[in-house]
């Protein structure tokens, strides 16, 4: 298989790769947090018990998650009504909003990163790492970092690109 993984999904598909029994064709990481990182504010507030249930009870407003949506992007014109809707409709659901609360919960950042870092020289995949180069919420020196950790990795940043390249330019290779 060719293992995708975009933000925390970067981050998954690595540890899934190095578990594996045979090597994937590769593994492509999009502004994966795949170095130790502060979490961001969201995630810390959605781990406080008390918070994380009241934040899961209903479906964020359209107007609360577009100025999310925009706090993560480059450009804030790239937030459409549409990209708003495709990122709410999951939350719809009260049943994903709990797994959305109780996922933060178990990430262990430092932990995660003290077992997985040392290995990712063993990785015997291609590894693309795609970064958006206006990204604010995982740096995107971790694309070369990261390539030049990974045997055949290798580092694209997109210049005028924030978090979400698949969103604000899908059409860039």
């Amino acid at each position: 298989p060719v293992l995708v993984g975009h933000s925390l999904g970067g981050a998954v598909v690595l540890a899934a790769a190095l578990e594996m029994d045979r090597p994937p064709r590769a593994v492509v990481v999009v502004s994966g947090p795949v170095y130790p990182l502060k979490l961001p504010p969201y995630v810390s507030l959605m781990r406080k018990p008390g918070l994380g249930r009241l934040l899961a009870l209903s479906a964020p407003p359209r107007w609360a998650l577009r100025a999310g949506l925009r706090g993560i992007v480059h450009d804030p014109a790239s937030v459409t009504p549409e990209l708003v809707d495709g990122y709410r409709a999951p939350l719809l659901s009260p049943e994903r909003r709990g797994w959305i609360v109780q996922a933060p919960r178990q990430l262990s950042p430092r932990a995660d990163a003290h077992v997985l870092v040392p290995r990712y020289p063993e990785l015997d995949a291609p590894l693309p790492a795609l970064w958006g180069e206006e990204d604010p919420v995982v740096p995107p020196r971790f694309a070369e970092r990261l390539a030049r950790a990974v045997p055949r990795g290798e580092a694209a940043l997109l210049p005028g690109v924030g978090h979400l390249p698949p969103e604000e330019a899908p059409e860039r290779p």
